[in-house]
């Protein structure tokens, strides 16, 4: 259980932030544009009225996509406590409470009662520079695995095919499969460097680990940040599974 004294819940659109806030018994709720500036220029005044500093308060949201990104990190650089949560345990935590509504005002409701009820997750710490680029690179590099063994899996089913002229049509495949080489191999490359270059004590560290590769040091400088503000594995995992982030 949190022992904040306000709870503040963000429902994330492309174009808008709708908040509720809770504190005691008073709940408020407010909608902004899709601004970070704005969603603090709204809310202060909120604080200032029940007269609770910021560091009394739990701002939690949910990580949809890229959309909460920019708020998140807006508010974390400026010492809010944030907290973000998986959307399947959002709405696993609303059919429990028999919500059948789905509203922006009511989904930012729901969010805030999460956090006072059940949020125990690590706080949001943004990234830096570095963990970004790698995380990206993490990313683009499983896509790209992804669509190797897509184009694979086509070229293959395309030799089975009795005709002429198969040799020339499988080689746009070949192409394509050539390219997809070439670019994972440069991106393994690049996710090396930086990781060697930002994090050499944690790389080589993880490096001595026997079945320990890149890719697998990558995710934990990026993105679970080297374990730092987890105490024990059961927190990684629940981080992994509240988050959505890829671990």
């Amino acid at each position: 259980m949190n022992n904040y004294a306000v709870y503040v819940g963000v429902d994330i659109s492309k174009h808008s932030f709708t908040t509720t806030l809770l504190f005691e018994e008073i709940r408020k709720t407010f909608n902004v544009s899709s601004k970070p500036e704005e969603f603090e220029n709204k809310f202060r005044p909120h604080l200032n009225e029940i007269g609770v500093d910021k560091s009394n308060v739990l701002i939690l949201m949910e990580s949809t996509g890229n959309y909460h990104l920019h708020l998140a990190e807006y508010l974390a650089e400026r010492q809010y406590n944030v907290g973000l949560v998986n959307p399947f345990s959002m709405k696993r935590f609303m059919d429990a409470k028999m919500s059948r509504a789905k509203t922006d005002k009511v989904d930012s409701y729901f969010i805030a009662e999460y956090g006072r009820q059940i949020f125990e997750g690590p706080l949001f710490r943004p990234k830096t520079e570095a963990q970004k680029q790698i995380e990206a690179k993490v990313k683009i590099l499983e896509d790209f695995y992804k669509e190797l063994t897509r184009v694979k899996n086509q070229r293959e089913a395309l030799s089975l095919r009795p005709m002429k002229g198969l040799k020339k049509n499988l080689a746009y495949y070949d192409r394509v499969i050539e390219f997809l080489k070439e670019q994972i191999k440069e991106l393994e490359k690049e996710i090396r460097r930086l990781c060697k270059e930002h994090f050499p004590g944690e790389y080589r560290l993880l490096k001595s680990i026997p079945g320990i590769g890149d890719r697998a040091i990558a995710v934990v400088v990026s993105i679970l940040r080297n374990f730092k503000g987890f105490k024990r594995a059961k927190e990684i995992a629940k981080f992994c599974r509240d988050t959505s982030e890829p671990c």
